[in-house]
């Protein structure tokens, strides 16, 4: 991104453009354009569900990177636009890990054994 906030913009929504018609490449730079914000809407949702899961921001972060290109094909109409579905997709890892983590402290789907507490002689 160049230091001219002017141009921003104008790229931002270039990129996106071109990311909507599936370029990969412009995905790639649309995050790295974004990645200050995105980190910033990272660290917000975690900071609401910090006892539910053990994602730091960065992971988060590429965790949702991972999820958007894995859709392959985006389809947002602005700047505001990306980063509210960044912040939804985000939500929705936060959501996954924590159902996640509560189906682990249940047992995760092991079998159950029956404790039997009488004593045989």
């Amino acid at each position: 991104m160049t230091d001219d906030t002017s141009t921003a913009p104008a790229t931002i929504t270039m990129l996106i453009e071109r990311a909507n018609l599936g370029d990969g490449e412009a995905l790639n730079a649309i995050f790295a354009a974004l990645y200050p914000e995105l980190h910033g809407l990272a660290r917000s949702r975690l900071r609401r569900n910090a006892p539910f899961t053990l994602l730091d921001t960065t992971a988060l972060l590429h965790e949702s990177y991972l999820r958007l290109v894995k859709l392959g094909e985006l389809k947002v109409e602005s700047r505001g636009h990306f980063l509210a579905y960044a912040a939804r997709t985000m939500r929705s890892i936060v959501v996954d890990f924590a159902r996640q983590r509560l189906a682990d402290r249940r047992g995760g789907g092991k079998p159950h054994v029956e404790l039997f507490t009488s004593i045989r002689k």
